[in-house]
C-alpha cells in the first residue's frame, strides 16, 4: 500500500531540487563567463556548504602535472593527498564514505584522475544526497580540467607561432649562399632539428682592410631564447668588426656582449678566425667550439684547438691564446657544430670526432662542393633512421692563398 507524502515534506523535496538546479545554473554560467578556477570553487564550495554544512571542503585538480589544493581548511595545502592519490588513480573507486564523515569523490577524465573532493565532517541523509553530491563534484571538476585544456591548447598554439617566427627569423640570419672572394670559398650545410636551436655561421670582408673574417658557432641550449641570444651575437660581431683591429679584442668584445645580455646564464662556443690575404695568414680562436679540422694536400691535417673558454661563463675572459696558421698552399677547413658529433646511430653510438676525421680522409682534397655532399651522405648513412637531436651546421672554407684557381 503506497503511503501519500505529506505536503511539507513534498514542498520541501521541490525547494531542494529548485536549489540544485540553481546551483547547476550558477555553475553554467560561471563557465559561460569564464569564470577564474577560484571563482567556480567559491560557487562550488557556496552550494555544498547551504546544502550539507560540512566542517570542511576541499578540491584537488590538476595542474601541469601537479595537483592544486582550494580548501575551506586552513591546512589543507599541508595534507599529504599522496595516498588517495594513488588509491584513487587505480580508477576503481567512485566514491568512498567513512564513519567519521569523510567523503572522498574522484573525477576521472577518459580513464585518468583529474580530481578529487575531499568533504570533512559531510553525513548525507539519503542516497539522493549523495547523488547530487557526485553530480556538483563532475561538474565543477569537468568545468575545471576544460579551462585546463583550453589554456594548455592556447599557449600550445602561441609557442608554436612563436617559434615558427623564432625559425624563420633564424633562417633569415644563416646565409643560404656565402659570398666567396678570390681568395675565400665557401660551402655549407644545415640540418635543422625540429626546434629551434642557436646555431649561427658568418663570413664578411672587413671595407678597407686586408682581413677577411669567417666563423661557426653555438649558443647552449635550444627554443627561443637561443635564437635570440644568436641574432644578437650576430649583430654585435658585425657592429664590433667595424673598427676591427685585432682578433684578441673581437672576441672579448663578444664575450662581453654575450655576458651582459645572459648575465652568465648561458653560453656560446664559437670559432672565430680572420685571414689576412696579403700575408696568406689565418689567426683563429676556439672558444670552446668543437675543433675544426684543417687539411691540406698530401693528407696533412690538424685540429685547430688554440683559444680560450666560451664566451659568457665571465665577463672578463681569461689568457686568450691565438692560434696562428701560415697557409702557402690549398687548405680546407672544416668546422661544425657539436649536433654533428653528438649524432647516434640505431645501436646508440654517437659520431665523435674520430668518425668524423675518418670519413673526411675518404673523401677527394679539395672540391668543397663535394665534400659537402659526401659529408651530407655519410650524416644519413650513419643515423640510418634515427632522428638528429640537435641541429648540424657545417662550415667549410677553402682558402686559395694569393688566389691560386
Amino acid at each position: 500500500m503506497n503511503i501519500p507524502i505529506s505536503q511539507e515534506k513534498f514542498t520541501r523535496e521541490l525547494e531542494k531540487r529548485d536549489q540544485q538546479i540553481h546551483c547547476l545554473m550558477q555553475i553554467t554560467e560561471a563557465i559561460n563567463h569564464n569564470a577564474s578556477v577560484t571563482d567556480l570553487f567559491d560557487i562550488f564550495r557556496k552550494s555544498i556548504q547551504k546544502h550539507y554544512s560540512p566542517e570542511g571542503i576541499t578540491l584537488c585538480v590538476q595542474e601541469n602535472k601537479e595537483w592544486l589544493t582550494y580548501s575551506t581548511i586552513d591546512n589543507a595545502k599541508s595534507i599529504d593527498y599522496s595516498h588517495q592519490f594513488s588509491y584513487y588513480s587505480k580508477g576503481k573507486n567512485n566514491l568512498h564514505t567513512s564513519d567519521y564523515g569523510d567523503i572522498y569523490i574522484p573525477v576521472y577524465h577518459k580513464q585518468q584522475l583529474i580530481a578529487l573532493a575531499h568533504f570533512y565532517k559531510l553525513f548525507p541523509e539519503s542516497k539522493e544526497e549523495i547523488r547530487f553530491l557526485k553530480t556538483i563534484t563532475n561538474f565543477i571538476a569537468i568545468a575545471i580540467e576544460n579551462k585546463r585544456l583550453s589554456k594548455e591548447k592556447r599557449e600550445k598554439e602561441h609557442y608554436k607561432t612563436q617559434l615558427s617566427l623564432a625559425r624563420k627569423i633564424q633562417l633569415s640570419l644563416m646565409p643560404k649562399k656565402l659570398s666567396d672572394t678570390r681568395e675565400l670559398e665557401f660551402e655549407t650545410l644545415y640540418i635543422p632539428h625540429s626546434e629551434i636551436s642557436g646555431d649561427y655561421f658568418d663570413f664578411f670582408h672587413i671595407e678597407n682592410s686586408n682581413i677577411s673574417i669567417f666563423c661557426i658557432a653555438d649558443v647552449a641550449g635550444k627554443g627561443i631564447p637561443a635564437a635570440i641570444l644568436m641574432a644578437n651575437l650576430q649583430a654585435s660581431l658585425r657592429r664590433l668588426s667595424i673598427n676591427f683591429t685585432d682578433i684578441v679584442s673581437l672576441i672579448r668584445g663578444l664575450n662581453e656582449a654575450v655576458y651582459d645580455t645572459t648575465e652568465g646564464d648561458r653560453v656560446v662556443t664559437i670559432f672565430l678566425a680572420a685571414y689576412d690575404v696579403m700575408k696568406n695568414e689565418l689567426l683563429y680562436i676556439n672558444a670552446g667550439h668543437n675543433y675544426p679540422i684543417l687539411q691540406q694536400e698530401e693528407g696533412y691535417t690538424k685540429f685547430l684547438k688554440e683559444g680560450t673558454i666560451p664566451l659568457g661563463v665571465i665577463r672578463d675572459l681569461p689568457e686568450i691564446v691565438v692560434g696562428k696558421e701560415e697557409i702557402n698552399k690549398e687548405t680546407v677547413i672544416l668546422s661544425y657544430t657539436d649536433g654533428l658529433e653528438e649524432l647516434r646511430n640505431g645501436e646508440g653510438k654517437m659520431m665523435g670526432h674520430d668518425k668524423i676525421l675518418e670519413n673526411l680522409q675518404d673523401i677527394s682534397f679539395g672540391n668543397i662542393d663535394a665534400i659537402r655532399d659526401k659529408i651530407e651522405g655519410f650524416i644519413e648513412n650513419f643515423k640510418e633512421n634515427e632522428p638528429i637531436l640537435d641541429d648540424i651546421t657545417v662550415l667549410l672554407c677553402k682558402i686559395k692563398p694569393n688566389g691560386i684557381t
